[in-house]
């Protein structure tokens, strides 16, 4: 534990700062399609993409709940463990980390079935025999493949739109805070400031409300992705579910290790 011991409330405090100030200084990677996920997995994106946001008022909305659900998680434990501050990094940055990628693998999961449905076209239309396949077939294809993006242009729009639109702010890592917090509301055993009042029980229900509630939000296939993409909320529900399961595992790890952490203080007394 050593230097970061009981160290959780500062390191909450620093990243607040961070976004902040990051937030009046120059885009680092010039405004471009570095935050999209057409750039992939690559590790700069994702984290510059968790303090950049695109007004004043998204970034109070990311940094107050951060500060008070943060404060209630870790600051407020009995453990030395959850208050340590490298398990507010640990749930932070993995959670935006893995909420971002979450994007490219649901991304690449619709691109897929694009790439699927032009397939299934163009095979519709080829002929068999080896010589239809090197004469009439390719003439064939290109036309089916023409068809499919006239006919379904408004979901091949939105499938571009969707690698390409910017993903930034810390909410996918302001998820993963809630998802600790879900956790530690359903298992209070470090952190039983609350006890069993009603507030517990309204705090899980809301949680559990809002998540499900992002969930349904999450595009599953090419028609859904274009419903969304044509009435867009303008909310990356992908980057929050995906930071709230991550901050929902590391909390049970984290758990986990303070029970092995007292028990160890225990028997060395």
């Amino acid at each position: 534990m050593g230097l970061f011991r009981n160290s959780a409330g500062l390191v909450l405090k620093s990243i607040i700062c961070t976004n902040c100030i990051l937030h009046g200084i120059r885009d680092p990677l010039n405004n471009s399609g570095s935050y999209s996920i057409t750039e992939g997995t690559s590790i700069q994106p994702m984290l510059w993409s968790m303090f950049r946001h695109a007004s004043a008022e998204h970034l109070i909305s990311n940094m107050v709940p951060l500060y008070m659900i943060g404060r209630d998680v870790f600051q407020e434990s009995d453990s030395a463990v959850w208050r340590n501050g490298l398990s507010v990094i640990l749930v932070f940055f993995g959670s935006g980390v893995f909420g971002f990628f979450a994007n490219f693998l649901l991304s690449r999961y619709l691109r897929n079935s694009w790439q699927e449905k032009l397939n299934a076209a163009k095979d519709s239309v080829s002929l068999k025999g080896w010589l239809s396949r090197i004469t009439v077939n390719p003439i064939l294809r290109s036309i089916a493949s023409v068809f499919v993006h006239i006919t379904a242009a408004d979901e091949y729009i939105a499938l571009k739109k969707n690698q390409w639109v910017y993903r930034i702010g810390a909410s996918g890592g302001v998820y993963g805070i809630i998802g600790a917090k879900f956790y530690t509301l359903l298992n209070r055993k470090f952190h039983p400031v609350h006890g069993r009042s009603p507030y517990v029980w309204f705090s899980i229900l809301f949680y559990a409300c809002d998540i499900i509630g992002e969930l349904s939000m999450i595009p599953t296939d090419l028609k859904a992705l274009k419903s969304k993409f044509f009435s867009s909320d303008n909310i990356d529900h992908v980057a929050h579910f995906g930071g709230f399961l991550f901050g929902f595992a590391s909390a049970v790890v984290l758990n986990k290790l303070s029970e092995i952490w007292h028990n160890k203080k225990r028997l060395s007394l």
